[in-house]
């Protein structure tokens, strides 16, 4: 319904509400390209790392992922993670792919199934979708420590609550608040993060139809025409 008024993906225009407050600027050089998924992915793979770090400087951070998971997610917070100073970013995957994009955006790449623990963190990321992916980061969570999960679960997964208390771990959930974050992730491009390698495909704008049927991992469609704002 909210497409039907405001326009959706492959509308030729949008509405965008309260647009004065709603709408960021990019900096002068700044490739519309290379930041297609700061509107969504991005921002949200922040709120799992960004404040943590902010409160505590330095902390590792674990990233677990897997097929059923906001993949993109995942490997955006490995990206924001190492550019917001954590010591060490490890991140757990099956998928070969993944796993070398985590390594070039500055990751330990751990292989291996996702009820591996692979060490104590201080912030934990449950990028897997998968109930025994939440659970590994949870459970690899440090005590006082925080875990944010961007994965959507349709039917509710166990949770190791008696140990989460044990230890005084946080469980975050929820959608994410974007556009608060744009500004701060914005200024990580001068930080050394790069989320380039993240995206999987960019297609033509008239090709939409045939890679919507099977999508990549990320994509991002490019528009070369210019439309009539007047």
């Amino acid at each position: 319904m909210g497409g039907l008024e405001w326009g959706g993906l492959l509308a030729d225009h949008t509405l965008v509400p309260y647009a004065h407050a709603m709408l960021v600027p990019l900096p002068d050089g700044v490739d519309p390209l290379d930041v297609a998924s700061y509107s969504d992915n991005v921002p949200d793979a922040w709120r799992c790392v960004g404040p943590p770090l902010v409160d505590e400087p330095g902390a590792d951070v674990l990233v677990v992922a897997g097929d059923g998971g906001p993949n993109s997610i995942g490997l955006y917070a490995v990206g924001l993670a190492v550019g917001a100073g954590a010591s060490r970013v490890v991140y757990l995957d099956r998928d070969p792919q993944r796993l070398a994009i985590a390594e070039v955006l500055g990751a330990e790449a751990v292989e291996g199934p996702l009820d591996r623990r692979v060490g104590k963190f201080a912030i934990t990321v449950d990028a897997s979708g998968d109930e025994v992916g939440l659970r590994n980061a949870l459970n690899s969570t440090s005590p006082d420590g925080r875990c944010t999960s961007p994965s959507v679960y349709l039917s509710d997964p166990s949770v190791p609550m008696l140990q989460m208390y044990s230890r005084c771990c946080t469980l975050h959930t929820g959608r994410a608040h974007v556009r608060p974050a744009i500004p701060e992730i914005l200024d990580l491009l001068d930080h050394g993060f790069d989320p380039a390698p993240v995206t999987s495909e960019v297609v033509a704008w008239s090709d939409a139809e045939a890679v919507l049927a099977d999508p990549p991992m990320r994509l991002v469609l490019r528009r070369d025409d210019r439309w009539d704002t007047g």
